[in-house]
């Protein structure tokens, strides 16, 4: 149980893709796997994982199937690879998880305006814009975030509130506005042969953005 996160990560990551898997993890592990929104295990390893798969629960098993009993209950799960595969480009993807999950219970409005994250929004904006030949926008990084958020109607919701799908519409809408999380040359898309060798076990690791407290802008 020590490695379900890099287990998990070379099962999802191998091509050609395996056909079905049944497997049997810690009941914790497992629960964040299948995980769905607005539920309190949901967060970045759901998500990331739900981009490759479809994950249902076969059944859970009690420590006390086994002699001796294990500390921990468990879960077998089935695992089926998604046909045909969500096109995106995963480094976009994580990015945009870690900022929203990295305070899941915040307002994605409070999120996406943190200090560190506008600045980081805006540095790889200036990259986008110098690569492609666009003119840089007047509007501060803030109000282009914001005008996103506001047009997608998710200002006001909470991270553990948003489904996959509409994760994804939002990826592609500050992408259409240039604004990217990760450096434009790093992208690896579901099927391509690097992906073995690019993707990192950390895209299934869980997130820790369980804070609480008030939801104030960090200006």
């Amino acid at each position: 149980y020590q490695i379900s996160s890099p287990f998990t990560f070379k099962l999802l990551a191998h091509r050609p893709a395996f056909r079905c898997a049944v497997l049997m993890f810690q009941k914790e592990f497992a629960e964040r796997l299948i995980a769905n929104v607005g539920e309190s295990q949901y967060g970045r390893l759901a998500l990331n994982v739900k981009l490759f798969v479809k994950v249902t629960c076969v059944c859970k098993v009690s420590r006390m199937n086994f002699s001796p009993p294990p500390e921990v209950d468990s879960m077998v799960v089935k695992v089926v690879p998604r046909d045909p595969p969500i096109e995106v480009d995963f480094r976009e993807w994580d990015g945009l998880m870690r900022i929203a999950f990295g305070r899941k219970r915040k307002t994605l409005r409070s999120s996406f305006c943190m200090t560190h994250t506008l600045k980081t929004l805006e540095d790889n904006y200036k990259t986008w814009c110098a690569l492609t030949g666009v003119r840089p926008a007047k509007e501060s990084m803030k109000d282009l975030v914001i005008s996103v958020l506001n047009d997608s109607k998710l200002g006001d919701k909470r991270a553990i509130k948003v489904d996959l799908d509409t994760y994804f519409r939002l990826l592609l809408e500050f992408n259409k506005r240039g604004i990217h999380f990760t450096n434009m040359n790093a992208g690896v898309k579901i099927g391509d042969v690097k992906a073995q060798k690019e993707f990192s076990a950390d895209l299934f690791m869980d997130d820790g953005g369980d804070d609480g407290g008030d939801d104030d802008m960090e200006d």
